[in-house]
């Protein structure tokens, strides 16, 4: 009985805690200005203005100098933000969270497919970023096997790298470059379907709403492209997430009856995405323009997880949606980072992160 005392006036402080410090992580660039702060700086300023963050305690810019050590530095960032949020969740609801966040873990874990597909006895990993996940030693230990178990047995990711042995071995026989392409969106779909089983076991329906609505807007925008590019609609098929919400089995059937990413979006009606659909009309008719497209899929993203942290009481909702910003966000800064190293006009850079607008 005591114990239960105690837990529960632990509780009773521990949960407001938590609350406010999910709050106060909200983001790194809710201040006026701030990106086109970083985007006008130097290289140097830019980690300098990082620092000087009061959020500067999860990660540590000092001695970066590359895009590849700025990716590492927010990999740990994004870490650091689950722990300090989940302090009251579940193991179900970290199980979910844990995993969501793993997104920066996978996109490195893609780049060493690559890698591990060419077959080179002596990798060059100087362009592979670290992540919590991918240290040193397992990056080499991957690169170096001349089997899938050392790519399909990685602790933190066994739910969605299990099961790619034969879809792997294959196209290494092959040499076929478009066998690759087969793998990621193979990795995307286990991905998304394992959030989906983590998210049914918490039982909470705003969560649920909340990632297959990312779903359906990441399987429209891929529709989007598919068509104005021409692809065959059994292929663009082929690549959406199996996992259906507003964009039912009905819609995605019907691909095939549409010339082109125009006329599909002016046939559907969708109520909940007509915003989205009503930008992205307006952008095809000025011009097709694949970064534009995207910006505007993230753009309602970025705006929906905004929404949704701002009405969310805490809970994991609340979490994920806190997450998927902080995602968004270090992928600004990186943007931001190597388009500065890359010597691209400040115009340009912008462009490619004008999507992240709160």
């Amino acid at each position: 009985a005591v114990a239960v005392g105690v837990a529960s006036i632990v509780s009773q402080y521990v949960q407001p805690y938590s609350f406010v410090r999910a709050r106060s992580l909200r983001s790194l660039l809710t201040k006026p200005g701030k990106i086109e702060e970083l985007i006008s700086s130097t290289d140097q300023g830019f980690t300098q203005i990082l620092s000087s963050h009061s959020l500067s305690e999860y990660y540590d810019l000092a001695n970066v100098s590359s895009d590849i050590e700025l990716k590492y530095e927010l990999s740990k960032y994004i870490k650091n933000i689950y722990n300090s949020t989940t302090l009251l969740s579940s193991e179900k609801e970290k199980a979910f969270l844990n995993l969501y966040s793993s997104s920066v873990d996978v996109l490195t874990y893609k780049l060493l497919i690559a890698k591990w597909l060419k077959g080179d006895p002596d990798p060059d990993t100087s362009s592979i970023p670290k992540t919590t996940i991918f240290d040193d030693e397992l990056i080499n230990k991957i690169l170096t096997s001349k089997d899938t178990y050392s790519l399909t047995n990685i602790k933190g990711l066994e739910k969605i790298t299990h099961g790619l042995e034969s879809i792997l071995e294959e196209a290494r026989l092959s040499k076929n470059t478009s066998d690759i392409n087969k793998i990621y969106y193979e990795l995307e779909h286990k991905f998304y379907k394992s959030l989906l089983y983590e998210a049914k076991k918490i039982k909470s329906e705003s969560l649920e709403r909340f990632l297959k609505i990312e779903i359906d807007l990441l399987n429209l925008e891929k529709i989007i492209r598919g068509l104005n590019l021409g692809v065959n609609p059994v292929v663009i098929q082929s690549q959406l997430i199996p996992i259906q919400y507003k964009m039912h089995d009905d819609i995605i059937k019907n691909i095939s009856n549409f010339k082109d990413a125009f006329s599909f979006l002016q046939s559907l009606d969708i109520p909940e995405y007509k915003d989205v659909i009503d930008v992205t009309i307006n952008t095809l008719n000025d011009d097709f323009n694949p970064i534009k497209i995207r910006n505007v899929f993230r753009n309602y993203l970025v705006k929906y997880a905004s929404k949704a942290f701002s009405k969310e009481m805490f809970s994991v909702t609340l979490i994920a949606s806190l997450i998927k910003l902080q995602l968004f966000q270090i992928e600004v800064l990186e943007t931001i980072f190597r388009g500065k190293q890359l010597n691209l006009e400040n115009d340009k850079i912008s462009t490619l992160v004008e999507y992240f607008e709160l």
